[in-house]
């Protein structure tokens, strides 16, 4: 589950970078024609689409990025010089670490990862609080009455009814507002023109309205969480431009060109005064040379904006179609089979735990079947009776799969015996197929006892051994490769040469569902190429005595429907030996019947 919710993560920082990179080279067409609050709410947007961990992909994802999640040891083998003494001793050692719980590539990953976010948060949170603390220090209560005054007008003309702490203080170069429970505004000093005061207060009052500093605190969040993506870091600065943007228009609105002028003035002013640090989590004045350059552009521009809505709306759905072209998903890298690794590798999980997703999946991927099905999702039954495992795999060509069916079964209780052994606290290993269309269409479904029964090569002493020692796995380990071995055989042997030749005739958007049973042999003789004739399984023209002498025709009658199993229909094939003769479809059980009897004539 945990393992899961990362690579969603991963997936949604790949998919949202590329809108955030698009509407960030896109600022200045976009600022020049829409007002900036629609930017606003689009890296709003953005940021909770990277925030909340799902994702909706494609069937199967044009891109999919697959991580190695093998144990570490196998990744990374340093074997540095030894005395012979202390050589000896490695294989126990070596032993003993194998069957400790495996560390896997992806458990380091996100560790990195978590390691990453906590430091981000922490630096952050730090320099917030030492901020607020050294500003609060030298701050003091403004001797000027007019600061007071005016600020509880500004706040009765906008509506705000909380009580807000006003102070000046020499840690700071700008107007900020700063605090989320008890909200502080902090000026550098008290020497404003009422002018310059009102508009001062009026803005920063604008984004305690909004919620700025909370709207910051939530971008600040998701760039920690995204932290390892430069994108995110674009998107909080570029964020943090617009809501300044944004807070500005809300101040201008209305206002005369030589007011906007002042309003302009009292920002340029506070330029020459940036020498400390600001903290991101409060309303600083300035932005930087460039947004500065936008904000004069900005506010001395009094032409009516264009509605946003409709490329709000366009992002939104690129965000939406992007996250269903990528899937990240994990794969581990597995030695040959039948060898000693091989069986290390898989000895080592011995004892894991029903629900640990990260070593269950280990597991299974190595387990997977001759196929080479990927695995699609792997839950738990932890909370009652029966406890279990079940595992979806993805299928690319359900007919492929039904071609194979049966040797497919004996993979299946090859994996779960395996599953059996290593996860002690399993009592049933439930193994599922999904289609193309994410429609489960098969399933195998085991307990221990049921395995026994399939299969008595695998006995109830075979499967106590194998989770006692390693000589007891190897043991184990080489009667599921004989098994496994015999059935790769089967599956290689049988070829896909009918399976091929019936696809081409019904065609590839419909699956063969089962033999209905009804068969019969005929020799190619020109009677019973007469009798084909007549049912329309051959040409009249065809001369199936002498191009076929030797063999013997099979008629063999197939189920076949749509993947969604909804259109089912009969179809009579005719092969000689591995070649398709000729076919027909059977509408209905009576005109089967008719043209079996007619043939057995």
């Amino acid at each position: 589950m945990i393992e899961q919710l990362f690579l969603t993560l991963l997936t949604l920082s790949a998919t949202t970078s590329a809108v955030i990179l698009l509407l960030g080279l896109a600022s200045g067409l976009f600022n020049k024609n829409y007002a900036a609050k629609w930017k606003y709410w689009l890296w709003l947007a953005l940021a909770a689409r990277l925030f909340l961990p799902f994702n909706i992909t494609l069937p199967t994802a044009p891109v999919e990025v697959r991580i190695p999640n093998a144990p570490m040891r196998e990744i990374i083998n340093i074997a540095p010089a030894l005395p012979p003494a202390a050589a000896n001793e490695i294989p126990e050692i070596a032993t003993q670490a194998a069957q400790a719980s495996p560390i896997t590539l992806l458990n380091v990953l996100m560790l990195l990862w978590l390691a990453g976010a906590l430091a981000f948060l922490a630096y952050h949170m730090i320099g917030y609080f030492i901020f607020r603390k050294n500003a609060l220090r030298w701050s003091k209560v403004p001797a000027d009455g007019r600061i007071a005054a005016t600020l509880a007008k500004v706040a009765h003309d906008l509506g705000i009814k909380n009580e807000i702490t006003i102070l000046t203080s020499a840690k700071i170069s700008s107007p900020l507002m700063t605090g989320f429970a008890k909200p502080l505004l902090l000026l550098p000093h008290e020497d404003y023109s009422a002018t310059d005061l009102k508009f001062i207060l009026h803005h920063e009052l604008t984004h305690f309205k909004r919620h700025d500093i909370w709207y910051k605190l939530f971008m600040l969040i998701v760039n920690a969480v995204h932290w390892f993506n430069p994108c995110a870091y674009l998107m909080f600065r570029e964020a943090s431009a617009d809501l300044e943007l944004s807070c500005d228009d809300n101040v201008t609105h209305g206002l005369t060109a030589s007011e906007r002028r002042d309003y302009s003035e009292i920002i340029l002013a506070s330029i020459t005064r940036q020498r400390a640090y600001q903290t991101p989590l409060s309303t600083y004045f300035y932005g930087g040379a460039k947004t500065m350059k936008n904000r004069f552009k900005n506010i001395l521009n009094p032409n009516k904006k264009k509605n946003g809505v409709s490329v709000f709306l366009a992002m939104i759905l690129c965000v939406v179609v992007a996250s269903g072209f990528i899937a990240c998903s994990t794969i581990v890298p597995t030695q040959s089979a039948g060898s000693a690794g091989h069986t290390q590798q898989l000895y080592a999980y011995k004892d894991t735990p029903l629900g640990d997703a990260t070593k269950v999946r280990a597991i299974a991927e190595i387990t997977k079947s001759a196929a080479d099905y990927d695995i699609q999702e792997i839950t738990f039954e932890t909370t009652n009776h029966p406890y279990g495992v079940t595992i979806t795999y993805k299928v690319p060509d359900r007919n492929v799969y039904n071609e194979h069916r049966s040797a497919t079964q004996q993979l299946d209780y090859a994996i779960a015996a395996q599953l059996f052994v290593l996860i002690p606290d399993a009592e049933f290993v439930w193994l599922c197929y999904s289609d193309a269309y994410q429609e489960n269409f098969d399933y195998t479904y085991l307990t221990e006892p049921d395995l026994i029964g399939y299969e008595p090569r695998y006995t109830a002493e075979l499967l106590r051994n194998a989770a006692q020692s390693p000589s007891g796995f190897d043991t184990f380990y080489e009667t599921v490769l004989s098994i496994s071995a015999e059935t790769e055989t089967e599956i290689v042997s049988a070829g896909q040469t009918k399976g091929d030749k019936i696809l081409a005739a019904i065609g590839p958007d419909k699956e063969i569902v089962a033999n209905s049973g009804l068969n019969v042999t005929l020799e190619p003789t020109a009677a019973n190429q007469a009798k084909m004739a007549r049912y329309g399984l051959v040409d009249n023209e065809a001369d199936i005595a002498k191009s076929r002498e030797g063999a013997t025709l099979e008629f063999q009658t197939y189920s076949v429907s749509d993947f969604a199993g909804e259109n089912w229909e009969g179809y009579l094939f005719v092969f000689a030996e591995s070649d398709l003769v000729g076919y027909r479809k059977l509408p209905n059980d009576s005109e089967t019947l008719t043209v079996f009897r007619g043939l057995s004539e």
